[in-house]
């Protein structure tokens, strides 16, 4: 079992190797014209003890001074595999008490460790602009609404990235009213959604954005092309409302590839953001195979993709 202390052990780590790097520390965001960040899903293949000097690192090696903070990526290897092994088995039982200690786990995330983990990463010239907490759903208490709202401020993010549906965007409008905070609004694309709480064609984006001047949505563009989204005239269109664009590359059958082997048009949105001089975050948001080490040459050729287009 994993308590407070233990996960507050991880992140009060010192990162000697960082505060000497030779990298140096970025000093904005702002690459090619164009804010350019991390999508920490992409470290999903290393996470679990020293993840946070690991990631540290990368975020030097790539130049980019700012990224977001995927909680799954800080859960315990030992109960993220216990979970895993259970779905796959599919046995529901094994399933309910691997969910049980995992949401054990989470309750017991403080609002200090999350600070102490903010201090880390400043020291090393990066912040954090958005937190992706628990998955969040029509089920999920106000309680746990409160906790991811809590979390993100402590991480010094400001906006709270969200894939549910429009119930509980609305739900979190009066927190995030508290917290001052914004909602990323993730949704999960999708051409023909059965569900008509979802987040999933143009439409429905279109909808949870006008809740509220801190609704903002956050288009994974490799999903959208997966299911089947014409992304430049969705973003031509709904630019002023864009707060960041994860950038992802798949083929039309929902297929991730390596950049520039899909149907995802990384390079023209990249030029669009650039020429029309938007404040979009663009971040790199690497998964696909091998989810392996191999990860971090493959979210590296992301960053020269990016490099080879923009000139920088």
């Amino acid at each position: 079992m994993h308590t407070r202390r233990h996960f507050s052990g991880l992140l009060l780590a010192t990162f000697v190797a960082g505060s000497r790097s030779s990298f140096g520390a970025p000093q904005s965001p702002v690459v090619g014209g164009v804010h350019l960040g991390l999508e920490s899903y992409s470290l999903m293949p290393l996470r679990g003890d020293g993840i946070e000097d690991r990631w540290i690192e990368l975020m030097h090696q790539l130049g980019f001074a700012e990224c977001s903070a995927y909680e799954p990526l800080l859960q315990p290897r030992e109960l993220a595999t216990k979970l895993q092994a259970a779905r796959e088995a599919k046995d529901r039982a094994a399933m309910d008490a691997a969910m049980q200690d995992m949401n054990k786990w989470r309750t017991g995330l403080s609002v200090s460790s999350f600070r102490d983990m903010r201090n880390k990463f400043a020291a090393s010239g990066i912040r954090f602009a958005f937190f992706s907490g628990s998955p969040l759903t029509s089920g999920s208490t106000d309680a746990e609404l409160e906790h991811v709202c809590s979390l993100t401020q402590a991480l010094g993010a400001e906006i709270v990235t969200v894939a549910a549906g429009k119930s509980v965007v609305k739900r979190l409008l009066p927190l995030v009213e508290r917290y001052d905070l914004r909602i990323g609004i993730q949704g999960r694309p999708n051409a023909h959604p059965s569900d008509a709480d979802a987040i999933a064609r143009p439409d429905d984006f279109e909808e949870a954005v006008s809740y509220s001047p801190r609704c903002a949505i956050d288009i994974d563009i490799g999903d959208a092309t997966g299911a089947g989204f014409e992304i430049m005239p969705f973003i031509a269109k709904n630019h002023a409302r864009i707060v960041r664009i994860e950038l992802k590359d798949r083929k039309r059958d929902n297929t991730s590839m390596p950049w520039g082997q899909g149907d995802t048009p990384i390079k023209d949105v990249l030029l669009y953001v650039r020429e029309n001089r938007l404040p979009i975050r663009c971040y790199i948001d690497c998964d696909y195979p091998p989810a392996t080490e191999q990860r971090v040459a493959s979210i590296m050729d992301c960053r020269n993709y990016i490099r080879s287009t923009l000139g920088a």
